[in-house]
């Protein structure tokens, strides 16, 4: 058991696989781009965590209302290479954390899937 004696999130995924097929969320950039938020040559949605947090949370929440039991951060090319090229390379860490904190950790299937506080 991990430090707050919860099941790790290894453990909770691997007993829930044993008895059915687990829904992965959707892809966050291109709900994004469908809402109209501008996505960036370089970065792609990796901007959204600094500029459209909102939204970022909004499609999350979508998607576990479409059935989604897992969901992902939206760190996809919010790396620092990503970032650079986009003239933010300050602010990776920010947008990163912001990905983080936008996720929820909860989904009514899996619980607690997130090792996140």
């Amino acid at each position: 058991m991990n430090r707050d004696q919860n099941p790790s999130t290894e453990t909770v995924l691997r007993d829930l696989l044993s008895r059915r097929i687990l829904i992965l969320d959707g892809a966050m950039g291109t709900e994004l781009e469908a809402g109209g938020i501008p996505m960036d040559s370089h970065a792609w949605c990796g901007l959204a965590n600094l500029t459209h947090l909102d939204q970022v949370r909004g499609i999350h929440e979508d998607n576990i209302r479409a059935g989604a039991d897992v969901v992902t951060a939206n760190t996809f090319m919010s790396g620092v290479g990503p970032m650079r090229r986009a003239g933010v390379s300050d602010r990776f860490e920010e947008g990163i954390r912001s990905a983080v904190r936008a996720a929820p950790t909860k989904t009514p299937t899996c619980g607690r899937c997130s090792p996140k506080a």
